[in-house]
């Protein structure tokens, strides 16, 4: 089934975007690969028709898509390419031409970054200054804090691998695996990748269990520090 909608995010040196369209309530994510015989580079604004393929997450990727006016949707153009009529359409060609422009800049500059809710942020800032300040006193071991310094590291470049994978149409890092390394103490390295790289940021599904991972995540290490500390008196 094809579909219609608009090009509101292009990446041109990666050769990926995402495409808006009233028949899906999220956009749909697009590779250079699908674009049929393009005569040029996809732009925001570009209107196309597409059809869809679910990829191994359940999420709908645009394939086949053609831009309007591509080769074979202009075929209908260069029949009516008569000099009086080349005159005509050069007389209304400038208004459109610019109205588009205008639209393009207009969808960069309503484009939101998403920078994460001020909630996350600072529980990011209170967890890792709380960790230190334990660990500098003498309440926590500075062995728990480098192994969670280390633990969020490795969360981000999986992340980051991710999100590669995902661009390359390569083998995926399963969903679980990220929820696992969040709850093993990885969740902080997986908030900053999900603002910094913009991965997974938008699926509101995988950020609810996402959360439960970090709430897991914070009882865990409280569990750890209450143990080291017995353990200290107890001696």
């Amino acid at each position: 089934m094809q579909y219609d909608g608009s090009i509101i995010d292009w990446n041109d040196d990666k050769g990926f975007g995402f495409i808006s369209s009233a028949s899906f309530k999220d956009r749909v994510f697009f590779h250079i690969k699908s674009v049929k015989k393009p005569n040029r580079r996809p732009s925001v604004g570009d209107s196309v028709v597409f059809q869809t393929l679910k990829d191994t997450q359940g999420r709908n990727n645009a394939v086949v898509v053609s831009l309007v006016n591509s080769p074979s949707h202009a075929t209908g153009k260069a029949k009516n390419n008569s000099p009086g009529k080349r005159v005509a359409a050069t007389k209304h060609s400038r208004k459109p031409t610019t109205q588009i422009r205008r639209g393009a800049s207009k969808a960069k500059q309503v484009k939101p970054k998403r920078r994460g809710s001020p909630f996350a942020w600072l529980l990011f800032y209170v967890y890792w200054i709380a960790l230190a300040l334990a660990a500098v006193m003498g309440k926590a071991p500075f062995e728990l804090l480098a192994y969670l310094a280390v633990v969020s590291l490795v969360t981000y470049f999986t992340y980051a691998l991710d999100k590669r994978a995902a661009r390359a149409d390569q083998f995926r890092v399963s969903e679980a695996n990220l929820h696992f390394l969040s709850v093993i103490g990885g969740w902080s390295g997986a908030l900053v990748a999900q603002y910094r790289l913009r991965h997974k940021s938008a699926k509101q599904a995988f950020r609810s269990v996402y959360w439960l991972t970090v709430v897991v995540s914070l009882i865990l290490t409280y569990v750890a520090l209450e143990a080291n500390l017995g353990a200290r008196l107890d001696w």
